[in-house]
């Protein structure tokens, strides 16, 4: 939805070239929702515990995961996201 307070949500909102809006822990990539739940190496414990049925960095995969209609996944998807912002927020 772009509501994220990612780097790619907030460079968009700040007029903030693209190239510019590089994740905050890793400096890796664009901080956007892939990189957020699949790639960034910061959140790979969260990962572990969350989504190990994961194919961490698979574009299709990602694809599948936020159509998904189950359940289980959703739940495990939104805890992620809490822990991760929270894990984020202390390390910022």
């Amino acid at each position: 939805c772009g509501m994220l307070r990612l780097k790619v949500n907030e460079g968009r909102w700040h007029q903030i070239d693209r190239s510019l809006r590089l994740c905050p822990l890793c400096k890796n990539g664009i901080e956007n929702e892939l990189h957020f739940l699949m790639i960034c190496p910061f959140y790979n414990d969260l990962r572990i515990i969350y989504l190990p049925q994961i194919v961490y960095g698979n574009t299709s995969e990602f694809q599948n995961i936020m159509n998904t209609d189950d359940k289980r996944l959703l739940k495990k998807i939104c805890q992620f996201i809490y822990y991760a912002y929270i894990k984020r927020g202390n390390n910022l």
